[in-house]
């Protein structure tokens, strides 16, 4: 692991999706804990901007779908309900569709040309809804066991992991497998500690959990890695305990952009190789 680049200024909660070489990091909290409307592109030879949101967002998720990024729900004073499209050449944001409800604290991992948004919170309520977004409709397909925010979420073998997340009641352990062919939602493993606020993405085949948040608030520093069937282990550590850092799979390594440190937001551009 190696710091690879740094962002503008410090940065949390941003939603990120690779695409070809490239990762976006859009909207996010600043140092002063505002939400922010910036959409960075981050190469190998640096960080730019390339846009701006059309309002300040945190607490979203992005995904590339067909060559590209959308944005899914987020908030700012109240939570959103848009899916928004970025125009990688251009830098501008368009919105193509709405969700069901206004959703933030949202999730989402892609399979084949579907995007799949996991739980959130409506503005009143915990959701435990999963949603399918193809296109350019958005469907209710299948539920959670309980309303859960701040998830981690990956698509693993032609199904969804669900890690962890916060819960009415607290932060979870448990790991549940949605299957799309048959919308059942399976407990298949436990993390070894209640876990939310963490970013996750596939690589080398197995989902990998980057940071998150415990039940005293305290950022973790450890890695922990996920595979098919709901086996959990400890792969390695952060440089510093972080939660809500954006992370994407990216040419074989994951990149972990920005997140929350024990001191505050931080600036930095991790990029985390092989977890086997």
């Amino acid at each position: 692991m190696h710091r690879i680049a740094r962002l503008p200024s410090a940065l949390q909660d941003p939603a990120t999706a690779s695409q070809g070489q490239a990762v976006y990091a859009l909207g996010g909290l600043d140092s002063a804990d505002s939400s922010v409307s910036s959409v960075l592109r981050i190469l190998p030879s640096g960080v730019s901007s390339v846009g701006q949101l059309n309002l300040p967002t945190h607490d979203a998720a992005a995904a590339s779908l067909g060559g590209k990024v959308f944005l899914f729900g987020g908030g700012h004073l109240t939570s959103y309900r848009t899916i928004e499209r970025l125009d990688l050449a251009a830098g501008t944001v368009t919105t193509v569709a709405n969700l069901p409800a206004p959703l933030s604290d949202v999730s989402v991992a892609v399979i084949g040309t579907t995007a799949y948004i996991v739980g959130g919170y409506t503005g009143s309520a915990f959701s435990d809804r999963i949603l399918s977004f193809t296109g350019g409709k958005v469907r209710v397909v299948g539920h959670l066991p309980l309303g859960l925010r701040y998830t981690a979420v990956a698509a693993s073998e032609g199904t969804l992991l669900i890690a962890g997340g916060l819960s009415t009641t607290g932060p979870t352990r448990n790991v549940y497998r949605f299957s799309p062919a048959d919308s059942r939602v399976s407990k298949i493993g436990r993390l070894p500690y209640p876990l939310m606020h963490a970013g996750a993405a596939i690589l080398s085949g197995v989902m990998c959990i980057v940071g998150g948040l415990g039940r005293r608030l305290r950022p973790h520093r450890q890695i922990l890695v996920v595979d098919a069937g709901g086996a959990v282990r400890v792969a390695g550590s952060l440089p510093q305990p972080l939660s809500d850092a954006g992370v994407a799979g990216e040419g074989g390594r994951l990149i972990v952009v920005g997140g929350r440190g024990p001191s505050g937001p931080v600036s930095s551009v991790l990029s985390v190789e092989s977890q086997r």
